[in-house]
């Protein structure tokens, strides 16, 4: 008897042993606020620069830091620069002050213009109030016009642009979604937004476990610990 407990407890220890060796991923959300801001008129962005309405910059903090990441020839250095992005989106796109002088020196905006040819034309954004993160997704279209309203953009089925700012130290910068948590499997395209509006307690998040779906309503998740990563 007193064998078989041994062997009870050995085997325990190695269950134990063996959960503790997996990665979990957690995102600990007990409620956040959500509101939708849709704009009097579309926000245009070409290439570098604004295309009319310059006083947006003021109105919408987070169009700021985008423009400037854009707008290499603003800055007077690197760290000016990169200033507007977080270190992981610096990361993620390999930018390092040598990349940013020789860019600099390179910077010509009428061959960009030849090069990339194309219009943003941004028409709301959603903010996200958890505890003390703000989160900010805005949501427009690219193409090589500008869009006179949303439903123009959707009519004509070119896909949406969404860019992804959070406020850190009281400054709104150019963030990339943490893959796998909740808020990137929200969605904020045009068709659900009186869902995220009315808080339609049916919208669906994707935690990316097994691709099972967990309820999700714009007062919490009935879940508080969700697994946001598939486990090995």
């Amino acid at each position: 008897m007193k064998m078989l407990a041994i062997f009870v407890l050995l085997i325990g220890s190695f269950v134990h042993a063996e959960l503790e060796s997996k990665e979990f991923f957690y995102h600990e959300v007990t409620s956040f606020t959500v509101s939708v801001e849709r704009f009097h008129e579309p926000i245009y962005v070409k290439y570098n620069k604004l295309v009319e309405n310059e006083g947006q910059r003021v109105e919408y903090e987070w169009l700021l830091p985008h423009l400037n990441f854009r707008q290499i020839d603003k800055a007077t250095d690197y760290q000016s620069w990169i200033s507007n992005v977080t270190s992981e989106y610096a990361r993620t796109f390999r930018i390092t002050p040598e990349g940013f002088n020789e860019a600099k020196k390179r910077y010509n905006p009428a061959k960009l213009d030849e090069i990339a040819g194309g219009t943003d034309s941004l028409f709301y954004a959603v903010y996200f109030e958890m505890g003390d993160r703000s989160i900010c997704k805005v949501v427009g279209a690219s193409a090589d016009k500008k869009y006179e309203n949303l439903e123009e953009a959707i009519k004509a089925d070119k896909g949406f642009l969404i860019l992804f700012f959070e406020k850190i130290d009281g400054k709104w910068k150019k963030q990339l979604p943490k893959t796998g948590t909740f808020l990137d499997r929200i969605s904020i395209l045009p068709g659900y937004l009186d869902n995220l509006e009315t808080g339609n307690k049916n919208h669906l998040v994707d935690v990316r476990n097994n691709n099972k779906l967990k309820t999700f309503d714009v007062n919490g998740v009935k879940d508080m610990n969700i697994v946001t990563s598939p486990l090995e």
